[in-house]
């Protein structure tokens, strides 16, 4: 995947998506360690996959850029990655981020 162009999650997007694909959102809450909204395996077409695109809509996750991965343990490598280094993938050259948040600063960002 090309992390610099991320798809947008639309309702066709995610459900054109295999069954057991791992899907995180791009927008964090930052509540101590930052945390996508949305973090999980793709549920199998029908009445699951329609419940988690409600869900989605409802944080906020729908039409917004996401990452997709093949496994939970791709995601956990990159998000370790993202809170290590910095707010992007390894080989975009990000920037490290340095983030110090109490419980009451805990915001979403893009």
């Amino acid at each position: 995947m090309n992390f610099n162009d991320r798809p947008r999650l639309t309702r066709k997007f995610f459900m054109g998506l295999q069954d057991g694909t791992y899907l995180a959102s791009n927008n964090y809450k930052l509540c101590p360690d930052p945390i996508p909204v949305f973090s999980s395996y793709v549920a199998e077409a029908g009445e699951a996959r329609n419940f988690q695109w409600e869900m989605l809509k409802s944080i906020g996750a729908a039409q917004r850029t996401c990452d997709v991965f093949g496994s939970e343990e791709e995601f956990l490598k990159e998000l370790a990655y993202r809170r290590g280094n910095g707010w992007g993938h390894a080989s975009d050259g990000c920037a490290k981020v340095d983030i110090n948040l109490s419980d009451k600063d805990c915001n979403r960002i893009d």
